[in-house]
């Protein structure tokens, strides 16, 4: 009778000694000028930022858009360069990827393209402030959905408009690079 009651107080002590692991990682802030690398990467201040929760075609991916083949991963890229032009970009982490480069979710204040009254869900109007969710709402990157949801619903509302790439065919990024890489 005591074991289950044992094990229950061992698990809770475990878990209670484990809170300041799983919160000990402050914030970061990277801001400055962004150089654009692709879809889902910029560069600032010499540092590498991998846009958090999206995954976008890689410059050479191919799709198709009325039947037509065209560079949907350079069409990708030269949507996040306007996004970005010639402004200051704030980036927040936490961590980065196993390539070293910042996981970023990363903003411009200066983007306002939708009325976030449209948007009810208080989740969906705080995110729709950040660069990474305004590629997925334009269709020009997918909700990487292998390491985060936070983007699932604004694509479904590219998807269901037909945006971007979901007005054509395409292989997710993930996909298309097990295949060329």
């Amino acid at each position: 009778m005591k074991k289950p009651s044992l094990i229950l107080g061992s698990f809770l002590i475990i878990f209670i000694l484990q809170i300041p692991i799983l919160y000990s990682k402050e914030t970061k802030k990277i801001e400055g000028i962004a150089e654009v690398i692709d879809g889902d990467t910029l560069k600032i201040i010499g540092k590498k930022i991998r846009l958090f929760g999206i995954d976008a075609p890689e410059v050479k991916q191919r799709c198709k858009k009325y039947s037509i083949s065209y560079l949907c991963g350079e069409e990708s890229k030269n949507i996040l360069s306007v996004l970005v032009k010639d402004k200051i970009i704030t980036c927040f982490y936490k961590n980065k990827d196993m390539y070293g480069r910042i996981l970023g979710i990363c903003r411009n204040k200066n983007i306002k393209l939708f009325d976030e009254k449209l948007f009810k869900a208080g989740d969906v109007s705080t995110i729709l402030k950040e660069i990474n969710a305004t590629m997925v709402l334009l269709g020009y990157a997918v909700s990487y959905k292998k390491y985060s949801k936070r983007y699932n619903t604004v694509e479904e509302i590219a998807k269901d408009g037909q945006i971007g790439l979901w007005i054509g065919e395409f292989e997710m990024p993930w996909e298309w690079r097990k295949k060329n890489k």
